[in-house]
């Protein structure tokens, strides 16, 4: 198991990320005391349309300070502020990476956002909380790492309230068999466990979530990083970007991810389940 997590834990670099971040931020003539979430938006957000795809997601969720939010794979924290400070809602965010933890509950101080937002690093296959604590489990591009699918399905089930929503957007196998290597989760196959949607929802239903949001993002993403190519060729990396999660084969991942989304190799699904 540790051998399987530090094979994971490889692929995203995380030496020092507070400060590469702070000093990203100081070379923008940001002031730190005076950040915003807006601020740290190209940074904090690793998943497909970044700061886009997360409102989209929430504006479908109905969601309101008294909902307790439990986020899988919260990477620095982006989803869990925004979310925190859109709505008002609490929310745990859990990560294998101390890292990314450590850098995502420094960051909600600058924000003043600690009173609303944890995070916890995760190292087992079973969540370290309560049956049925959780209004809302949110998960963006965590799965493609996981293997055991049913387990990770089954544990969100478990901390979901009954009448609780699971929202995810994630990247599954598309109708081309072979996707190209590196991407931003994997640099290959070793690390990479995707499955066709359709599988997916057979699993959901076999634990009894009810699925009523499904919609097919993959034309839209295709788009965004087509666009982030063009930009990266133009104008090179930005001192604040996803780069800075990704390493020194940013460039290549991002490519990689136009052509795979473009030739639907890969396909990106936003969704919500409920209980």
């Amino acid at each position: 198991m540790n051998e399987f997590r530090n094979s994971i834990i490889k692929q995203y670099p995380t030496s020092n990320l507070f400060d590469s971040i702070t000093n990203a931020l100081i070379k923008m003539n940001k002031n730190l005391d005076e950040l915003t979430p807006k601020d740290l938006a190209p940074v904090d957000f690793f998943h497909i349309r970044g700061h886009q795809s997360t409102k989209e997601l929430a504006e479908k969720c109905r969601l309101s300070p008294e909902i307790k939010i439990l986020d899988i794979g919260c990477g620095i924290g982006g989803t869990a502020r925004f979310l925190a400070s859109q709505y008002g809602c609490t929310v745990t965010g859990i990560d294998i990476i101390d890292e990314y933890c450590n850098t995502a509950s420094k960051l909600s101080s600058l924000l003043n956002l600690n009173n609303k937002t944890e995070f916890k690093t995760f190292n087992g296959s079973k969540f370290p909380f309560d049956d049925e604590m959780f209004d809302v489990v949110w998960t963006e591009h965590v799965q493609m790492n996981i293997k055991e699918k049913n387990e990770f399905y089954s544990e969100i089930y478990r901390v979901l309230k009954k009448g609780g929503r699971f929202v995810f957007h994630d990247v599954f196998k598309g109708s081309i068999d072979v996707a190209y290597y590196p991407v931003p989760w994997a640099d290959d196959y070793s690390t990479s466990f995707l499955m066709e949607s359709n599988e997916i929802k057979k699993i959901l239903k076999s634990f009894n979530y009810k699925i009523y949001y499904w919609e097919d993002k993959t034309k839209v993403s295709a788009e965004a990083f087509q666009k982030s190519v063009e930009k990266i060729h133009q104008s090179g990396l930005p001192p604040l970007g996803l780069h800075l999660l990704m390493g020194e084969n940013s460039i290549e991942k991002i490519e990689n991810m136009a052509i795979n989304l473009a030739e639907k190799r890969l396909v990106a699904i936003q969704s919500i389940c409920s209980k």
